[in-house]
């Protein structure tokens, strides 16, 4: 059961916008679900450590419990992505 007031990611970005939600909510909409033991949430906090430190190398994020390759990829191709853009003047 969740909270009153709860609000999932998608729903708090769809309400409130992308800026309303913190890190860890906005890695949740990126890596999606959980693994068989970790809920989305738990590997997105996990993550949102270990991105605090900088870049992660594809080893670092393999370490992430719930973390396989589709996910990690997927966090490395948002860092590029983000990059990308940023050289572009797009942020």
């Amino acid at each position: 059961m969740r909270p009153v007031g709860y609000e999932r990611p998608r729903e708090k970005l769809l309400l409130r916008g992308a800026k309303a939600l913190n890190t860890s909510e906005l890695l949740q909409l990126v890596i999606g679900s959980g693994g068989q033991k970790i809920s989305g949430a738990k590997v997105a906090a996990s993550l949102d450590v270990l991105l605090s430190q900088g870049k992660p190398t594809y080893e670092q994020l393999l370490n992430v419990p719930g973390m396989g390759t589709a996910k990690s990829c997927q966090i490395l191709a948002v860092y590029e992505l983000t990059a990308r853009l940023h050289d572009k003047g797009y942020g």
